[in-house]
């Protein structure tokens, strides 16, 4: 999958493809992710989705990945106008993919959340899958962009800074999401929510998704025991993608219920 845009190519691919299949799992991955994701995770999932006839459509933001671009140029607007991209790509190109259901990874849940409010009246957002959701600013992340303050660097015109080994935009956290936001009050499409137990990078998050998300009576939240924030041990992610598929397949069954 190639889509042109002005921020250069998005590169892609559509797992299980079948003209016979409607549904599609659309991976928003956070920070310096990409279509493989950490450890191969949406890969191997995407196997398990297409045994029950779903298909994943996994691609890289630009600036990352394969797709064009450079990274200190990415922030989140730029990858939540990516996602834009390949959903009205999706619309247009495949008529017999009726639903959709987004995933959100780490601070890619800003991405999804945003795109599900926005597109839910063009196509069918049948679920929203969070994953470590990073859904605000946490302590740990503005400490450690403080602790680089002093090597700010210019690349393209672009003032950035270095964090996790990168070199990122000094605006790269420009998608804000605030509880006061209108957008809380169309919020009725079904969620889940998956936490590792120990993860410490979205403890304010966690707070803002009991405030704000919770309060949508779809919203389904797993708590796997001991897991951090990308499931890096193979029984995180199976826990991890056994509750994701059933819940997406109880979904899609649902839709094809009440339509």
């Amino acid at each position: 999958m190639n889509i042109t845009t002005d921020r250069g190519q998005i590169l892609g691919v559509i797992d299980g493809y079948s003209e016979s299949r409607d549904v599609l799992f659309v991976a928003c991955y956070g920070f310096n992710g990409e279509r493989t994701e950490s450890h191969r995770m949406t890969v191997k999932f995407s196997r398990l989705l297409s045994n029950s006839q779903i298909m994943t459509l996994r691609y890289d933001y630009t600036g990352l990945g394969v797709s064009e671009g450079e990274f200190h140029n990415v922030t989140l607007r730029s990858k939540y106008k990516d996602a834009e991209e390949v959903i009205e790509y999706i619309i247009n190109k495949f008529s017999h993919i009726k639903k959709i259901v987004l995933l959100g990874f780490s601070d890619g849940a800003r991405i999804a959340l945003k795109a599900a409010i926005n597109y839910k009246k063009r196509i069918d957002i049948i679920g929203i899958v969070l994953w470590s959701p990073l859904l605000i600013d946490e302590t740990y992340a503005v400490e450690e962009s403080k602790s680089y303050s002093n090597i700010v660097r210019v690349v393209d015109n672009k003032h950035v800074i270095h964090s996790y080994g990168l070199w990122m935009n000094i605006k790269y956290n420009n998608l804000i999401l605030k509880k006061s936001d209108r957008m809380w009050s169309d919020l009725s499409i079904p969620i889940l929510t998956v936490y590792g137990e120990k993860d410490n990078m979205v403890t304010a998050s966690r707070i803002f998704h009991e405030e704000v998300i919770s309060k949508n009576n779809n919203n389904k939240v797993v708590v796997v025991p001991e897991a951090e924030h990308t499931f890096a041990k193979r029984k995180f992610e199976d826990h991890v993608f056994e509750v994701t598929q059933k819940w997406i397949v109880e979904r899609a069954v649902e839709y094809c219920q009440d339509k």
